[in-house]
């Protein structure tokens, strides 16, 4: 029976090499879809704003690195965008330093993490606004992401958004990544360090 499924299904690796390649897309579609902040601009009546980030988006590809530069401005401007869109008090301060050095990754690698912060975290209070640097160097690229913990959510760390994040980073560096997520009562901390090829 065993035989009869591997060459149906192929073999263990086979299957698992799959599950990889499709949550590794499902964490891209996430990153480039992002529901919550299309639904919120929706019902604002302010979709329009959104046109030329959500065009830049639309038009990347998961296997078509850009530049870090690019990268990074892609986050700026998703941040900005659902800074503007909140209708409650909202804090999310974002510090990002890259050098010049011309690297590249592919593209949304880095959403995941402050996407995750956005929907799942508490950004009410001035004193506890999430918190995003980013470093990225010759080396490469330290991204860390922190936020006071919503209450609400049973476990920010298992949320689809870092599940199939997880997937995709092992996809496309598997040797060279090393993401932490930690959480206590009060803050949940993701970081990621990434090595460029």
């Amino acid at each position: 029976m065993s035989k009869f499924i591997d060459r149906f299904f192929g073999s263990k690796t086979e299957v698992d090499v799959i599950r990889m390649e499709l949550q590794a897309r499902l964490s891209f579609q996430l990153s480039q879809s992002d529901t919550s902040l299309l639904l919120a601009y929706a019902q604002a009546n302010r979709l329009g704003e959104l046109s030329d980030f959500q065009k830049e988006i639309a038009s990347c590809s998961m296997y078509t690195p850009w530049s870090v530069a690019k990268e990074v401005q892609m986050l700026q401007y998703y941040v900005r965008h659902v800074q503007a869109i909140q209708t409650e008090e909202f804090y999310l301060q974002f510090n990002a330093k890259v050098s010049d050095h011309p690297a590249r990754i592919e593209p949304l690698m880095l959403f995941p993490l402050i996407q995750n912060a956005v929907k799942n975290g508490y950004a009410s209070m001035a004193k506890f606004p999430i918190k995003v640097r980013i470093s990225a160097s010759e080396g490469g690229i330290l991204l860390e992401v922190s936020n006071r913990v919503n209450h609400y959510v049973e476990n920010q760390g298992e949320d689809e958004l870092i599940t199939y994040y997880r997937e995709r980073l092992q996809l496309f560096h598997p040797d060279r990544h090393e993401l932490f997520v930690n959480s206590n009562s009060q803050t949940f901390k993701a970081t990621l360090f990434l090595k460029y090829e």
